[in-house]
């Protein structure tokens, strides 16, 4: 199977994946904040923030799994797959076990709460007593999901994607209405969870029958060899929390927690856009982690060349329909355009574009084992993260945490794309103008859109979700045509394109100017 077709069928499962799971949490969002009123639901968004730094614990595993696999499909290596998923299986229960000591020991002291009212008492209590079981569940099915991604059956992930959001789905509608609040959510995620490992486990071992996770095939050495990797990587991620959950504890402690809620509900509508472009780039590593073990380089920068291009041809795109249609998606998702939703749209949109527009130096560079910049550059992204959101969060309140994020991702990922162009010798230039001619051919677009949109505001109530959802779909068509035919006019696509994806877009000949 060609490169292109890979990556291609990988994205197409990995896109339906992703888009199923953006409309269902869009939709269950306004539901449980109705249930649970804003201070709740702010208390619900802060054990997400506090269950994601928990699993940096799993020590970057999951990224390492994955190439490990893709490289031992590559040569056939079956026997060490098991002997990698039982190591870092191990690994992952050896942690979690330690956490769940610690969350226990430590409870004494997290569940008396002063200042707050008995019902947010409560639902402390069901969150330290439930949160390890969910903590658990969490890392087991990374691994099994990694798996899939090493074998690059990302149709099987998709299947056990739309199956586990059915359970999650029901669970907490019924939850809900039967009135058990954040204990009734609590439960409906360990169900979901659960029968979203069981259902990983039987994909992996339907397609690879020699698949055991028997405690023998644990090897130390071979889990030893993938830590450095990992853990370098988990640093990384580090600077996602930063940008993603930290500003929301800092919210937490120097404002009131109605904030937090805001801040969650803006960084959902832009993580819209951040999740449609990731849909691209997760089928990426495994395959150029793939190329990497058969040391065929030539292909592995044909790939960053091509998918650079690909990515900044749908994320510039997708970012400038967000910042233009933030109100209406607004307003057609919670019934009433909040000032300080908006605010956290706008602002955290460009920050994670900043941290997308990189995830093809990221893919390929991982494939290469470069992973000392990407750390040091999630070090200095979460050291300028927390400063200063802390620092403009005293001095502006609500938008210095939003400030605080953006210039700290700027920064940080301007450092470690300069470490990627120099370390592989790469032109900074071929990229610029790459960014610049895909930017001037979207100038079309945002110049018929613009005035689109202020008569739209002008003749239609965004506070109303029928008024808005309208808006919003006419101006998302409209950009979209208009930039449709722009690739043609500005020349994006090449006959090196047509004949790499040719094939298997349709109507990919109408996008290919002829020379």
């Amino acid at each position: 199977m060609s490169i292109a077709k890979k990556v291609l069928r990988n994205t197409m499962f990995g896109a339906l994946g992703r888009v199923w799971l953006i409309l269902v949490g869009f939709l269950l969002t306004p539901l449980i904040l109705s249930y649970l009123g804003n201070d709740r639901f702010a208390l619900w968004a802060i054990f997400w923030s506090v269950t994601a730094y928990i699993m940096l614990m799993d020590l970057g595993m999951g990224v390492s799994l994955v190439r490990q696999v893709a490289q031992s499909l590559e040569k056939q290596e079956h026997a060490r797959i098991n002997q990698a998923v039982v190591s870092v299986l191990l690994l992952m229960f050896c942690v979690a076990s330690v956490v769940w000591f610690l969350i226990w020991v430590l409870s004494v002291w997290l569940l008396p709460v002063t200042g707050v009212s008995s019902t947010i008492q409560q639902d402390i209590t069901h969150l330290v007593t439930w949160g390890p079981l969910v903590f658990l569940l969490i890392a087991f099915l990374r691994v099994f999901d990694a798996v899939l991604r090493g074998l690059q059956r990302f149709d099987l992930i998709l299947g056990a994607t739309l199956a586990t959001s059915v359970v999650n789905v029901l669970g907490i509608y019924f939850t809900l209405g039967w009135g058990l609040g954040v204990l009734g959510l609590m439960w409906a995620t360990v169900a979901s969870y659960a029968f979203q490992m069981f259902a990983l486990y039987v994909s992996t071992k339907k397609i690879l029958p020699q698949f055991s996770t028997c405690h023998r095939h644990f090897n130390y050495p071979l889990l030893k060899s993938m830590l450095p990797l990992g853990a370098r990587i988990q640093v990384a991620k580090v600077a996602e929390l930063a940008s993603y959950q930290t500003d929301k504890l800092l919210l937490a402690f120097f404002m009131p927690l109605s904030f937090v809620t805001f801040y969650d509900l803006g960084s959902k509508i832009a993580a819209m856009m951040r999740d449609a472009v990731y849909t691209f780039t997760t089928a990426i590593f495994p395959v150029a982690s793939q190329i990497q073990a058969s040391g065929d380089h030539e292909r592995l920068w044909l790939l960053y060349a091509r998918g650079s291009k690909y990515l900044l041809m749908f994320s510039l795109p997708a970012l400038a329909m967000l910042l233009l249609t933030a109100p209406m998606l607004i307003g057609a998702w919670l019934g009433h355009v909040s000032d300080f939703v908006l605010q956290a749209v706008l602002v955290l949109g460009v920050a994670y574009w900043v941290i997308v527009s990189m995830a093809m130096a990221f893919n390929v560079g991982t494939a290469l084992n470069w992973s000392k910049p990407i750390m040091r550059g999630s070090i200095l992204q979460a050291v300028l993260n927390v400063s200063l959101s802390a620092l403009l969060i005293s001095q502006m309140g609500f938008m210095g945490a939003l400030w605080g994020t953006l210039v700290a991702v700027v920064v940080s990922k301007a450092y470690v794309m300069r470490c990627f162009y120099r370390d592989f010798e790469r032109s900074i230039w071929d990229d610029t103008r790459l960014f610049l001619h895909v930017l001037l051919s979207n100038m079309p677009s945002v110049f018929i859109s613009l005035p689109l949109v202020m008569w739209l505001g002008e003749q239609l109530d965004f506070n109303q979700r029928g008024d808005a959802a309208l808006a919003w779909l006419v101006s998302v068509v409209v950009y979209v045509f208009v930039y449709l035919a722009s690739i043609r006019v500005f020349g994006l696509l090449d006959a090196t394109d047509m004949q790499m994806l040719g094939s298997h877009i349709p109507g990919m000949r109408y996008l290919v100017k002829k020379v």
